[in-house]
């Protein structure tokens, strides 16, 4: 059910606002809903209903008569308790993310500008900043749009499908196939997550819905809760971050083609299954390194780096 302005439902059924507003008081129309003191919606019913009115109109009957047949009608419509204001405001926010995905995968994030899309669309930029305060939380939740997409494309392809090795292509696939719509998403979304907080919700509730795949792939390769004792999360981090990294690299020249890239990521999530599978003695290693690492982590960063004031290290570390 579309949320109509006067406007469109002028422009789409033929008839005049004045018209229109006299079907109502007449009761051959329910009455909008409000949006504000001097604005209100209407819905496809009204549309409908304006066609039938016509339709019996040119049957010669009058409007007593003409009440009579829609009055059922017009009292399903009246009672319709959908959220008008709501659904136009979420169709606003998407029609948003749809043109300016378009923007930035045309134009990249600087050469994209808010007042052409405000422009294009036709709304207020109150209507836009309501949705997204900044240029950047445009950006944002356009990316995670596009990680949806993606996700939505590869995700039923991995059903049924045991090797972890074909998710990981499959995944690396549809990245690749994100990426190439805008070379600028992997810098930015990199950039922002060191940003503020708020800028940053879009983007990270991003990576944790794409991540939630991988994470799933892990935790099901376990042999017990605690073993290995790594975080699933954390590690499906890792790995996305290391494929972007390798990523990076690539498209810096053509030293590294896309098929070493994806070799390259396969075989380092099949060594990190070892961890998984116990071919891997992970709790050896924690006992070999516990100690240092816990030392390590516990260092306060210094304020200034001294060459000739060394880092404190534990004896025997030299």
């Amino acid at each position: 059910m579309r949320a109509l302005t006067i406007g469109e439902l002028e422009a789409e059924s033929g008839t005049s606002r004045s018209t229109i507003y006299y079907y109502v008081r007449a009761g051959l129309l329910p009455p909008a809903q409000k949006s504000s003191p001097t604005r209100a919606l209407y819905t496809d019913d009204h549309v409908e209903l304006l066609d039938e009115i016509r339709r019996l109109k040119h049957q010669g009957l009058d409007i007593r008569a003409i009440r009579e047949q829609l009055q059922s009608r017009v009292t399903a419509a009246s009672q319709n308790g959908e959220d008008l204001v709501a659904r136009q405001g979420e169709e606003t926010r998407r029609a948003i993310l749809t043109l300016a995905g378009r923007e930035f995968s045309r134009n990249g994030y600087r050469q994209t500008r808010i007042a052409d899309i405000i422009a294009e669309l036709g709304i207020t930029p109150q209507a836009l900043y309501g949705f997204f305060p900044t240029k950047r939380d445009l950006f944002a939740a356009s990316y995670r749009e596009g990680l949806n997409a993606s996700m939505s494309a590869i995700e039923p392809r991995l059903k049924g499908e045991d090797d972890p090795a074909v998710h990981v292509l499959w995944r690396m696939v549809g990245d690749y196939s994100l990426r190439a719509l805008n070379p600028d998403l992997l810098y930015l979304s990199r950039e922002a997550a060191y940003d503020d907080p708020e800028t940053t919700r879009e983007l990270r509730a991003a990576h944790e819905h794409v991540l939630t795949g991988p994470q799933r792939d892990l935790a099901r390769l376990r042999r017990g809760p605690d073993d290995p004792p790594i975080a699933d999360e954390l590690l499906s981090y890792a790995l996305y971050g290391a494929f972007q990294t390798m990523r990076l690299r690539a498209s810096w020249d053509d030293r590294f083609a896309r098929r070493d890239v994806m070799w390259t990521n396969v075989l380092l999530n099949l060594a990190v299954l070892a961890l998984y599978d116990g071919s891997v003695d992970v709790a050896a290693l924690k006992a070999k390194y516990t100690d240092l690492i816990d030392e390590l982590a516990a260092l306060e960063p210094p304020e200034r780096y001294d060459l000739e004031t060394p880092l404190p290290l534990r004896e025997g570390s030299e």
